[in-house]
């Protein structure tokens, strides 16, 4: 369950930065009046959601793996199909 938390934390963590992204497009007039330059500007949202990634792995590393975790662990949480082993 403690494995299960972590990842719905930064699932949310995540959910809500692009819904915050989503709103800010909005409101500037990405989705509208500025269309012809959304294809620019949403490229942008790649460094937030690295930083989003990188602190989940963080996270991740420190709590379940105290600090000691294998490149393949990290691909792994990436992609959804190793466990904690």
């Amino acid at each position: 369950m403690k494995e299960s938390r972590l990842k719905i934390k930064w699932a949310l963590i995540f959910v809500i930065m692009s819904l915050l992204w989503m709103l800010v497009e909005k409101l500037v007039g990405l989705q509208s009046t500025y269309i012809d330059k959304h294809m620019y500007l949403t490229i942008l949202f790649a460094i937030p959601a690295m930083i989003v990634y990188v602190l989940a792995l963080k996270d991740k590393k420190k709590k379940d793996y105290n600090g000691q975790m294998t490149f393949k662990h990290s691909l792994g949480i990436l992609a959804g199909i190793f466990s904690n082993h």
